[in-house]
């Protein structure tokens, strides 16, 4: 038998619940922690902790923010010697919600929504 955690809920409102990630030692889940939290798409740090149901390791979210330090010194750890161009995270394309594209002049509009076409 295994832990498990809750995956999500189903249409009609119930848990669905999944089996949890588990190791045999806490140091195959430190190295664990290390690897997640080392990626690039990471915000939360993740732990190791142990179960007390069935005596194994299993690795979770703190609530810490990773830092790009904290980050760094965990790829220069692992090997991981991939440069960056710059300190922005990568952010998957599915998470942007809004970009800044510039200013709206709101004098130019009217109170139906239309742009004065006027000469400025």
């Amino acid at each position: 038998m295994q832990c498990k955690t809750i995956s999500g809920v189903d249409a009609v409102g119930r848990k669905v619940m999944k089996d949890k990630n588990s190791f045999d030692t806490l140091k195959e889940a430190i190295v664990a922690c290390k690897n997640l939290n080392s990626r690039m798409d990471r915000t939360h740090k993740v732990v190791s902790y142990k179960c007390t149901g069935y005596h194994k390791y299993h690795i979770g979210r703190n609530g810490t923010i990773i830092t790009d330090k904290y980050r760094d010194k965990l790829r220069s750890e692992l090997g991981i010697t991939k440069v960056r161009e710059s300190k922005k995270r990568d952010i998957p394309a599915s998470d942007v919600r809004f970009v800044k594209v510039g200013w709206i002049d709101l004098s130019k509009i009217n109170s139906k929504g239309v742009t004065n076409t006027s000469k400025i």
